[in-house]
């Protein structure tokens, strides 16, 4: 997270009333994707990337482009890769997390 949004958001609090990572939108989802094209060798569209809500559709669609990972092994680089751009620790990411604070 920049630091520039660090001290947005530590002076200008959003309620948070759904579970996400805490990615705020600065690209650092972009940052994330890259980061989870890259260690999967895959890409998404932009149409895909937009229609991902959750961890769990976004796993979905990443075993979808590849059926041959090892899906548990999978999740657990994936929540890495998540834990990494936002505020979650991997271990405590789940599939209906959303990746974006909320107003």
């Amino acid at each position: 997270m920049s630091l520039l949004s660090t001290l947005r958001f530590a002076l200008f609090p959003r309620k948070n009333s759904r579970p996400n990572i805490g990615l705020y939108g600065d690209l650092d989802d972009v940052e994330c994707l890259e980061d989870v094209e890259r260690q999967f060798s895959v890409r998404f569209t932009d149409e895909e990337a937009e229609a991902v809500t959750t961890v769990g559709s976004f796993y979905q669609a990443l075993l979808a482009k590849r059926p041959d990972l090892d899906q548990e092994p999978a999740w657990n680089e994936l929540a890495q890769i998540l834990a990494l751009h936002g505020e979650v620790p991997a271990s405590q990411i789940t599939p209906e997390m959303e990746f974006f604070r909320h107003v």
